[in-house]
């Protein structure tokens, strides 16, 4: 389990800089930045207004499955070994998930280390 905290209030599952899903999925095969991150478990308030029919407890902690393979945190099976990941926007009113990103993505630099 991962800590979690979001800074995209405009996101019908956002509550108190926490997510009220049980888990989120981060998009970003081919990223090599944060900024071609996204969340994928966004979804805009006014299409859900708020998420309290089935998750309205904030969690601090939950399951991050994410497809970034070129950050430092990604692990087999698509699971985040961060200690804690923030979400954040690109715009105070997110109107999609590509508006989000995973702030916490940082890249994997792998150093090509040949023997003499």
């Amino acid at each position: 389990m991962t800590c979690l905290k979001c800074s995209v209030e405009n996101c019908a599952n956002y509550k108190e800089h926490r997510c009220c899903l049980p888990e989120i999925r981060v998009k970003g095969k081919d990223s090599d930045s944060r900024y071609s991150t996204c969340c994928d478990s966004f979804v805009p308030a006014q299409q859900g207004a708020r998420n309290h029919m089935q998750h309205d407890v904030p969690n601090i902690e939950l399951e991050i499955h994410c497809t970034a393979e070129q950050c430092v945190h990604h692990r087999e099976g698509g699971r985040c070994d961060a200690d804690c990941v923030c979400v954040g926007t690109y715009s105070h009113h997110s109107c999609c998930s590509a508006e989000t990103q995973c702030e916490t993505f940082a890249k994997n630099k792998l150093e090509n280390i040949h023997d003499e």
